[in-house]
């Protein structure tokens, strides 16, 4: 059922109404990639509005207030699909209440329910499009099964921090500025606690992956640098293929290099991030920064 909002443009959905109509997920084929890397990824206008819910449901428990029950008939979408950018909001239409540590920790797992049948609801085959999910989306939807509620000094490095500003959600024009910062962050610290990092890096066949694909092919072995099979050359090698995505001789435009490297490498960023923080180096990145 749609509803017009009558103090503005905007029309009211229920959220599984909304996806039928506007998928949140799609189905991603970067150029020149293999098959075997072809996932089906968020929308780009679906990143902001994901984070927005995450960041509803903590901002209420940090005024100490749960939310009774977030289910999809109880969230609702609304937009001006007429306006110039496609900006849907979210809005979770339940009661409160004075909050638990029970009730937070159900909350994050019905975010992540609500989140998991939405992106189902997108498409004509549910169980496919959760086998071929982004590694990434993967990752942020088992972390809200069993959400890390723990507390500390600085809430940066908290656990629900980690959850409102996962990078799968970072739009894909931030997601090359986003490691080159965390690269730049190891390289200025101690060396031993930089490649204890960077062996963190995920993808033992680091290599065999960039094989895979022309672009990242021609980078590892035809550009001047050379590189080692250790994690310290992959992370230099991400660092280059970051910071050199366009030439004047190549096919590819800038966003689509960085779709290219995010289908081949997924959890680069989230590893980073997860790595970061638990060296209690995630105060300096500023993460939240990123999303806008």
């Amino acid at each position: 059922m749609e509803i017009r909002d009558d103090k503005s443009l905007d029309i009211w959905y229920t959220a599984k109404e909304f996806v039928k109509k506007y998928p949140v997920v799609l189905f991603a084929q970067p150029t020149d990639t293999h098959s075997q890397f072809h996932r089906w990824v968020y929308q780009e206008w679906f990143k902001p509005t994901v984070r927005s819910l995450l960041k509803c449901v903590s901002d209420h428990h940090a005024s100490n207030l749960e939310f009774q029950e977030i289910t999809t008939e109880n969230v609702k979408i609304f937009c001006n699909a007429d306006a110039p950018q496609f900006i849907p909001r979210i809005k979770i239409c339940c009661e409160t209440r004075k909050a638990t540590y029970e009730g937070r920790e159900q909350n994050f797992v019905q975010t992540g329910e609500l989140i998991t049948e939405l992106i189902k609801s997108s498409v004509d085959n549910p169980t496919e499009v959760l086998d071929l999910l982004s590694e990434d989306i993967k990752d942020k939807l088992s972390m809200l099964k069993n959400p890390d509620l723990s507390h500390d000094a600085d809430p940066r490095q908290c656990g629900v921090y980690i959850l409102v500003n996962h990078p799968s959600m970072l739009r894909r024009e931030m997601q090359s500025p986003f490691y080159l910062a965390c690269y730049d962050l190891l390289m200025s610290v101690d060396k031993r606690i930089a490649n204890r990092a960077f062996r963190k890096l995920p993808y033992k066949n680091w290599q065999s992956r960039a094989l895979q694909h022309p672009l990242l092919k021609d980078h590892l072995i035809n550009r001047r640098s050379s590189y080692g099979r250790d994690k310290y050359h992959q992370a230099r090698y991400h660092r280059n293929v970051a910071s050199h995505k366009t030439s004047w001789k190549s096919k590819y435009k800038a966003e689509e290099v960085d779709e290219i490297i995010h289908h081949h490498f997924p959890m680069i960023l989230t590893r980073l991030m997860k790595v970061l923080s638990k060296m209690k180096l995630l105060i300096r990145l500023t993460l939240h920064n990123f999303f806008g």
